[in-house]
Order: C-alpha cells, then structure tokens, then sequence
C-alpha cells in the first residue's frame, strides 16, 4: 500500500513540473511572434498639397439697428434688411444662396440701467462670380446704410472633390517613395500596404471686413488662392 502511494507521489510531482515547463515554453514564443510581427513592417506618412483659385465667396453681411423701444428697433432693422435683400436679388444673387446665421434682440445697458434694445439680422450669402465681390458688396453697404454689418469673408471652391482626388494621389506617392527608401536603405523588400488611413482636408482662405456707412467706390477685394492638404498613413509589408 505504501509502495502505491509512493508512486502516486511521485507521479503528481511530476505532472506539476512537466505543466510548468510547457507553460514556461509557450509563453516566449507568443511574445516573439508578436515581435516578428511588429518588425515585418514599414510605417510612413505622406502628404500631398493642391493650390487652387477659389470660385466662390461666403460674405457674412447684416443689418444691426437700436432703439429705446423693442419694436422700433425691430422695424429699422426689417426696412433696412429687406432694401439689403431686394439688391442682392437685383445683383443676380439666387434664393437659395442667401441663408440667415444669426437673429438677436439685446438690451443696451447704462449705470445698471437698460437705455435702448439692439437687434441684429445677419445672413450668409454665396457669391458664385467672385470679380462682381466688391460691386455686391458697396451695394449692400448703401441699401443698408449706416445700420449695415459686414462681419466677413470666405474664400472657398463649389466643387473641391477633384482637388481632392489630387491632393491624395500626390500624398500615396509621396508615403510610398518615402517607404521604397526605407526599405532601400535596410536591405529588404517592401511588400504589400496593409493598413491607410487619410488626415486633414480643404483649409479655406478668409478675409475680415466690416463696415457700418456707405462706401464711395469700388471695394478692392482679392480671392488670393488657398491650399487643399491631404495626409495619409500607410504600413507596408516587408516582404520575404
């Protein structure tokens, strides 16, 4: 009986060591295969710019007008807008291009008191012809008078998606001959991409401008140009 628990002994013991030495053994492989992994690729960004003209204008214009009563204040303010949109209309600007952005009445405060209301009517309108920019804009400034707000300008492209298209081609080529050298340099083959992913985007140009009187000729306004900008992120295989 002895003899058998002996041997039973024995055994257990021996089982406990030889689980000991497979999990000992399994436990480096797993890590350097996950290092085999991460030193079988080649990570790169690539950037690609497109400089473009812009073709259409974003103005932000509006009339701001104040009185002792509320709906005085409101009806400067209406008369003024509406003589504003019937230029606009007069200049060839569409319906649906003119979208309104902000619409308050605010108290006027002195020495704690309240002395007057202000209220503001401002819209966002889109030029299509960008050389008629400065005409549409001392139009509006007169119709509204000295109660005319113009808080900005945009500078933008109706249509950037072929721009786009470019700026990414440029960025692909730009991550790939970055990563031929790469491998170039450390004596191996670059293989295939197997991870992108794509960053930034269309950055317009602006201009600030504002005006509260009537203008007395032409308002010089320049589009300039303006610079699409697409990064990507590309790891490539290292190829055995």
């Amino acid at each position: 009986m002895e003899k058998y628990q002996i041997i039973l002994v024995i055994a257990v013991i021996l089982a406990i060591a030889l689980i000991g030495t497979v999990a000992f053994s399994v436990v480096p492989a797993k890590i350097s295969n996950q290092r085999s992994n991460q030193e079988g690729t080649i990570s790169v960004t690539g950037e690609g710019k497109v400089t473009v003209v812009p073709d259409i204008c974003i103005l932000s214009l509006g009339i701001e007008a104040q009185d002792k009563e509320v709906a005085k204040a409101q009806k400067k303010t209406a008369d003024a807008m509406n003589d504003v949109m019937t230029t606009l209309e007069e200049k060839g600007i569409l319906e649906k291009d003119i979208q309104t952005s902000d619409y308050s009445i605010d108290p006027v405060w002195k020495e704690r008191k309240i002395v007057a209301y202000r209220v503001k009517n401002m819209v966002k309108v889109k030029i299509r012809d960008v050389d008629e920019i400065g005409d549409i804009i001392d139009a509006a400034a007169k119709a509204g008078g000295n109660l005319t707000r113009i808080e900005g300008i945009r500078f933008s492209v109706d249509d950037p998606k072929p721009y786009y298209a470019e700026a990414r081609r440029k960025a692909v080529g730009d991550a790939r001959e970055k990563a031929e050298q790469l491998a170039e340099l450390n004596d191996v083959e670059l293989g295939e991409p197997i991870s992108i992913s794509e960053s930034g985007g269309y950055v317009p140009s602006s201009k600030g401008y504002y005006r509260t009187m009537e203008v007395a000729g032409a308002t010089p306004i320049s589009p300039g140009e303006t610079e699409i900008q697409l990064t990507v992120d590309i790891t490539y295989a290292i190829r055995e």
